[in-house]
């Protein structure tokens, strides 16, 4: 993980190292959101694959909104799994701080995960999305679903520095301590355990994919292959076809 964190903020040694200019204000730290978009927005959704429906960047103050949506709409075990507990999502990104809160909010609760047909899931969505499952007295198994319309697609994070203005050397410190603590934390998503079983939620080999691509070169779920060694489950197969 190391390696990956050196890729990661290469480029800030090409930064100017001032005491001048923009504060923490001016960092964000992401992952991977260069697709410009509107804040995210949860609402019930009108399809029976999922119960919520969240669109748009992943930001600030979003886990509390998934929270107080949740109370009503995710009901919990019916007596054998949380399964029907379900959220479609459709983001391309955003606040990696907000989206691990989301995602140990799906493993911990039960929650599952789609891409509906015609959804993105990119970024720290593509995480959250990971760690869809369901959870029950006696019965736990991973509960995520792509359909064939839908894009997922997985990259490494990024400091988003938004201004052109001299850097302070303890802002940008700063900023880097925060973003290597947000890879940690991906990490420790990415090993929880698939239940029943020796996998983990992300398997080390789509981890280092994630970690091998870079912006919006992404590494996209794009074929039946790669959605069954990744645990994903596929809508929207021709009948005849499993």
């Amino acid at each position: 993980m190391a390696s990956a964190c050196r890729r990661i903020f290469r480029i800030l040694d090409k930064l100017p190292r001032s005491g001048l200019g923009v504060t923490l204000a001016a960092i964000s730290i992401l992952l991977f959101s260069g697709f410009t978009t509107q804040a995210a927005t949860f609402t019930m959704s009108s399809k029976d694959i999922c119960v919520v429906r969240l669109e748009g960047e992943i930001v600030e103050g979003d886990f509390q909104r998934l929270q107080a949506i949740g109370a009503t709409a995710f009901k919990g075990s019916d007596g054998e799994s949380s399964a029907k507990d379900t959220i479609c999502l459709n983001s391309p990104g955003g606040s990696v701080a907000e989206g691990v809160r989301m995602a140990e909010f799906f493993y911990q609760k039960g929650i599952g995960t789609v891409i509906d047909q015609g959804d993105e899931c990119y970024s720290i969505c593509a995480i959250m999305f990971m760690m869809g499952i369901a959870q029950g007295a006696e019965v736990n198994f991973v509960n995520r679903k792509l359909h064939l319309g839908g894009k997922l697609g997985f990259h490494r994070p990024y400091l988003d520095i938004q201004s052109e203005e001299m850097i302070s050397v303890r802002a940008l410190a700063v900023a880097h301590d925060a973003a290597v603590e947000s890879v940690m934390k991906i990490m420790i998503l990415a090993n929880n355990h698939v239940p029943w079983s020796n996998s983990t939620m992300m398997r080390p080999d789509l981890v280092q994919q994630m970690l091998n691509h870079i912006g919006n070169n992404l590494f996209y779920i794009d074929t039946v292959e790669k959605a069954g060694r990744f645990e994903i489950d596929i809508l929207g197969m021709p009948k005849g076809r499993s």
